[in-house]
């Protein structure tokens, strides 16, 4: 970035920033989400370390809190000046933290201590002689507000300590997510999280609002005192607020080590939703306080100190172009080429757009910066664009007249939905149906990487998917990628996938609309006609098969679950076409068996429920595990609603897990599940 270009973002992200800030800190209002602000100010402290002379005195990287402009409360100095932690979001910057503190302990590793990091509003208390005299909100570091009325009403908060003795300490008032919830649902005004309800409610006038809101506190530091015997650890500090009845966290850890700093993180970061309260990250601290004052601070922070965010659902990051992806049914899907950016914990450096109509919705343009997130925690999605923070550069996108793959004209419905190719040869098309159709969900034949399919069809080795069981050692030998070993492997592996499972079959085939989950109702349907004539076949030959799949009608279709008319009219017309039939006739003749399975009792146990998968599976993949789902007679479900009966968990479930406890779905861990179902891995 040259300085000019420097200077011009630099304006646009402070002026953001601020304003975020000035609705975050001293009006109780989130004008947009928290990570999105870390990510922004990440990016602004980096290009403020590249050019150092374009930091200015209202930066937000110089700036602790609100600025306390309009505030409606006393303002009181602290005892003792309030610092803000510096974030990291990654083990990799934490780990380079780790490593300052041990150069300057000169220890092989210098204990540290974890704890979860709070999500609430900043609040120091004074006690006199033991007894509670006032309550400060962090303010801007140096000068706080006097909030005593309202925090005096925190039922969790001793006004009196075990010890007359004089003490300034520091924690986070919070509101539970059960609260917050209840306090939603019997309120005409929606709060946009626990944090800021929490805040609003220490920031009102009358004391008796706060006082109705359940409010708590937890408390994580010490300030001025004048104890006999003050703590000298932050671990010494946990007993001594446990012998005077303060209230802190109790899910704290001392570390010894990097790995166990890792894996202390890794579990916080699992059961992160399990939380009574909001929790969005770990504080990492020395553990030893005479090392406190020897290392110091910067301007704004410590440096024996940290915070640690989890990975981020939400982030910010820059679109550099828009490029069209031509997939397997040839529909045209705009998709932005972005600045590569850590989201949930995996890098993403291109996010779907959808459509036409959703880019003009959004008006995401080149240039744009944009909030993106995991849409059902996988497919990385643009959620919205901030317009503030754009320049003049960025110009509306527009949606090609011609495939980019195979420049024939493509068709647009009026509603800019769906623009399709419609050149069946298109090689972007015939790529993506081949893909699919060696997929593990469909035939199963390994070996066949995009880059394989490819070549065979730049040698002109391959047309359709029938063509693949034709191949002979000779059509591979001499082409690029496949040595003696891999042909022999690849053959095998196609020899292998001639008895396929029904489902799969029908899944293989490309067929529009039809996804996984309705290829297996259809199997299923097909199937009941198979037994009325066939009633103890267990396999079928494809050449048996195809008059079943001839005489499907959408009448008879829609009457199956999930089907609807246009899905319905797709499978019909995809069977009826000359071009399918040749194809599927061609591949009848390489000995393809179909194997049937047994349809579901009425008495299975997975019997009329419905169930969804989220988070990492350990002991199946996910494919496996929706199989085993359906042949136990439950039918699969795409997100959690009132009529979801079970969520299976993983690791890293997401939101997900929440919503489902907010809906009292029965939830099952991987295990669980398993036990249910009688199946040992």
């Amino acid at each position: 970035m040259q300085k000019d270009q420097a200077k011009k973002r630099l304006k646009l992200i402070k002026k953001e920033l601020n304003a975020w800030a000035k609705a975050y800190f001293d009006e109780d209002k989130l004008i947009f989400e928290e990570q999105v602000r870390d990510q922004l100010k990440k990016e602004l402290i980096e290009i403020e370390s590249q050019f150092p002379d374009l930091i200015t005195s209202d930066s937000p990287s110089q700036k602790i809190g609100g600025q306390l402009e309009n505030t409606k409360f006393a303002k009181v100095q602290h005892l003792t000046a309030k610092k803000s932690l510096q974030d990291y979001f990654s083990f990799e910057e934490l780990d380079n933290f780790l490593k300052k503190i041990t150069e300057f302990s000169k220890q092989d590793f210098e204990p540290v201590f974890i704890e979860p990091k709070l999500d609430g509003l900043n609040i120091t208390i004074w006690y006199k002689k033991g007894i509670m005299q006032k309550a400060l909100t962090r303010g801007n570091g140096k000068v706080g507000e006097d909030v005593t009325h309202n925090i005096q009403t925190i039922k969790n908060l001793p006004q009196k300590l075990q010890q007359a003795v004089d003490l300034e300490v520091t924690g986070e008032v919070y509101i539970t997510k059960a609260d917050f919830d209840k306090i939603n649902q019997n309120s005409e005004v929606q709060y946009a999280n626990p944090r800021n309800l929490a805040s609003g409610s220490v920031r009102q006038i009358e004391s008796q609002v706060a006082a109705s809101r359940n409010l708590q506190i937890s408390f994580y530091a010490l300030g001025q005192n004048n104890l006999d015997q003050a703590p000298k650890t932050q671990m010494q500090l946990m007993k001594f607020f446990e012998s005077q009845k303060l209230p802190f966290n109790k899910e704290y850890k001392l570390v010894k080590s990097k790995a166990q700093m890792h894996s202390y993180i890794d579990k916080l970061t699992t059961k992160k939703d399990s939380f009574s309260m909001q929790i969005d990250g770990a504080v990492i601290k020395v553990n030893d306080f005479k090392l406190w004052p020897r290392m110091g601070y910067t301007a704004k922070t410590p440096r024996f100190a940290a915070a640690y965010k989890f990975p981020a659902e939400k982030v910010v990051t820059k679109v550099h172009a828009i490029t069209i992806q031509v997939g397997r049914l040839g529909t045209l899907t705009p998709v932005a080429e972005l600045e590569p950016v850590l989201v949930a914990g995996s890098t993403v450096s291109r996010a779907t757009l959808h459509n036409a109509s959703e880019v003009a919705r959004k008006d995401v343009r080149v240039g744009d910066t944009v909030v993106i997130h995991k849409a059902g925690d996988i497919i990385p999605e643009v959620v919205e664009v901030l317009k503030k923070l754009r320049t003049a550069a960025q110009k509306k996108f527009q949606m090609p007249n011609n495939c980019p793959v195979c420049h024939s004209k493509v068709v647009t419905k009026d509603d800019q939905k769906q623009t399709r190719c419609l050149n069946q040869k298109c090689p972007a098309i015939l790529i993506g149906a081949l893909s699919h159709f060696v997929s593990k969900a469909g035939m199963n034949i390994d070996g066949f990487a995009e880059q394989n399919l490819l070549t065979l069809l730049e040698y002109e080795k391959i047309q359709t998917p029938a063509d693949l069981y034709k191949l002979q050692a000779a059509d591979l030998e001499n082409l690029p990628l496949f040595q003696a070993k891999k042909i022999q492997k690849t053959l095998d592996s196609i020899a292998k996938s001639k008895t396929v499972k029904l489902s799969n079959f029908l899944n293989a085939l490309s067929i529009p609309l039809l996804g996984q989950q309705m290829a297996f109702h259809l199997a299923q349907y097909i199937e009941q006609k198979i037994y009325t004539t066939k009633k103890q076949a267990k396999q079928i030959s494809l050449t048996e098969l195809l008059p079943y799949l001839d005489s499907l009608s959408t009448e008879s279709l829609l009457d199956l679950d999930g089907f609807g008319s246009n899905l319905a009219e797709s499978v019909v017309l995809w069977f009826q076409d000359p071009e399918n039939q040749a194809w599927l006739q061609d591949l009848a003749t390489h000995s393809i068996t179909v194997t049937l399975a047994p349809t579901p009792s009425t008495q299975a146990k997975l019997a009329a429920k419905k169930i969804l998968f989220t988070g990492s599976l350990q002991h199946l993949t996910r494919t496996q595990a929706k199989e085993l789902a359906l042949q136990h007679g439950a039918s699969l479900s795409s997100s959690v609603s009132k009529n979801l009966d079970l969520l299976v968990v993983g690791l890293k479930p997401g939101s997900k897990l929440k919503k489902a406890q907010e809906l009292g779905v029965t939830v099952l861990s991987e295990e669980q599940f398993l036990d249910l179902i009688s199946y040992k891995v």
